[in-house]
């Protein structure tokens, strides 16, 4: 159930629509500052550059790019970007 997985390229609009598409009960994501939290079960805003997430350190709901994310947690399996 837990793992990592290196993926050299960037996250992008299509990575991020099949991660949504899989993820059951967790999806988590990092950049060098913060951790972002998407809440599962609910509609979520995203463009070709950019989606909405819970800022889980400042408590805000901040507009991210896709390029700033370094992983993302899905159900407790870690992909790496670089």
């Amino acid at each position: 159930m837990f793992g990592k997985k290196k993926n050299t390229d960037c996250l992008d609009k299509d990575k991020f629509k099949e991660f949504l598409r899989i993820a059951k009960h967790q999806f988590i994501l990092k950049t060098k500052k913060y951790i972002y939290f998407i809440l599962l079960g609910r509609e979520v805003h995203y463009s070709d550059e950019c989606f909405i997430a819970h800022n889980e350190v400042t408590g805000e709901i901040d507009i991210v790019k896709f390029s700033d994310i370094l992983s993302v947690i899905i159900d407790g399996k870690e992909t790496k970007f670089s």
